[in-house]
């Protein structure tokens, strides 16, 4: 959602058909202009040009103004209408924003992430956020929106509020023509928004939670050694976990009718094979929750890996993710991934995982293979970081397709989750 300089606000609406209204005062709609389907898996968003006209925003392709969607306009590259690139630096504390001769200098207390520009209001000055995260195993610590002057100074500078965040939307910050910018914050049962007030300082959570990190790292290491926990040699390396999480992503398999009809009682069929025609050749082990059905481990001692159990015709996935595992599925979910890309020899659940498998470490610490997990929700594979977040293997149903895939998270969505580093015993240390 952004707020037009003649009073309209524009909305982002993705349904089943998606497309972008705008709406006057009243919330009565005065236009709409329909997105093509081609473009709804291209990360998309809104934001205002300098002019104030709408620009449909995305990830992948750049920016293009509304009124030339229809009309095929060329795609601008990201932050063209502010004239201006944003590059990193080799100081691993600063960016920098570069728009004709305006340059500013982004500064963070550790590493500033996920630095997205937003808006130049009618006086000239630039708003940017950033995330600044603390060295610990609790993904956490400040977000934070700046304001520099036409000069390049910083004007002003504040700390959003986080508090019960339930979730984050694509255009979660708006900047009107007058300078005033407004905080979109989905809770649970509602929506806040806050209008931001800039200072010249600011109030860091970044000291308070490596403290916190500093005290549970000294027990866990006074733990660690009265039980030898981190003695146990481990059994795998993170070449192989990795080689493991690439051969149940690629892998293939016919999707049959016996595969997808009839659906048992209780089970939902993932989405992406709610399309498909049987007899197609498809990759990836689908989503299936409670399964435990990789390229070598069953679910149940009636098949010997998943392959085996679409030979048999066995139901493929279950996205329904309710009670316990529904019997004639095959597939794997977020905790059975893990589990058989590590080489268990039995699914361990994300309290598993967490509670008896995996021991916490900080950011500065992490490598590849290690995960992230929220305790009663999710875990996934961390394999590389890119500017805006990290690049992660994983089975999940919220992005993409309900199967084992190659993902990206961004940093604000793994900081509003719940999620914690942790490294699991049974691999390796090293990188």
């Amino acid at each position: 959602m952004v707020m037009g300089m003649d009073g309209l606000t524009f909305v982002l609406a993705m349904g089943d058909e998606c497309c972008v209204l705008a709406l006057d005062a009243k919330g009565s709609q005065v236009r709409t202009w329909p997105i093509p389907l081609w473009l709804e898996d291209k990360g998309l968003s809104l934001g205002l040009g300098r002019a104030g006209q709408p620009l449909l925003i995305s990830a992948e392709l750049g920016e293009l103004e509304l009124d030339s969607l229809a009309l095929g306009g060329q795609w601008m590259e990201p932050y063209a209408h502010l004239g201006g690139s944003l590059t990193y630096g080799p100081d691993a504390t600063r960016s920098r924003f570069h728009c004709g001769s305006f340059v500013a200098d982004i500064r963070a207390r550790r590493q500033p992430r996920e630095v997205r520009v937003w808006a130049i209001d009618g006086l000239g000055n630039v708003y940017i956020s950033y995330c600044d995260f603390a060295d610990s195993s609790v993904v956490a610590g400040d977000l934070l929106v700046c304001k520099y002057e036409p000069a390049g100074n910083r004007a002003g500078v504040a700390n959003l509020p986080m508090d019960g965040l339930w979730s984050w939307p694509s255009r979660w910050l708006s900047v009107t023509a007058d300078g005033s910018v407004f905080l979109m914050r989905p809770l649970q049962h509602g929506v806040a928004v806050d209008r931001i007030e800039f200072g010249r300082k600011y109030d860091s959570r970044i000291e308070a939670i490596e403290a916190q990190w500093k005290q549970e790292l000294a027990g866990l290491q006074h733990r660690a050694s009265e039980t030898g926990a981190l003695d146990v040699p481990p059994d795998v390396t993170r070449q192989q976990v990795n080689s493991n999480c690439s051969l149940n992503i690629g892998y293939g398999w016919t999707f049959n009718e016996a595969n997808g009809w009839p659906v048992p009682s209780g089970v939902t069929k993932p989405d992406w094979l709610q399309t498909t025609p049987y007899g197609t050749a498809v990759t990836g082990i689908p989503y299936c929750w409670g399964g435990f059905d990789s390229v070598d481990t069953a679910s149940v001692p009636t098949w010997i890996n998943f392959g085996d159990a679409m030979s048999d015709g066995e139901f493929a996935g279950n996205i329904n993710c309710s009670g316990n595992y529904k019997a004639g599925t095959a597939g794997l979910d977020c905790a059975g991934f893990v589990s058989a890309c590590a080489e268990y020899g039995v699914r361990y659940s994300t309290y598993d995982l967490w509670d008896y498998e995996s021991y916490p470490i900080s950011d500065s610490q992490k490598l590849y293979m290690d995960i992230y997990i929220n305790r009663s929700k999710h875990v996934l594979f961390y394999y590389s970081t890119y500017s805006s977040g990290i690049n992660a293997k994983e089975c999940c149903t919220d992005i993409l397709k309900d199967k084992c895939q190659s993902t990206t998270r961004t940093w604000s969505w793994v900081s509003t989750k719940g999620y914690s580093l942790r490294r699991l015993y049974a691999i390796d240390p090293t990188p």
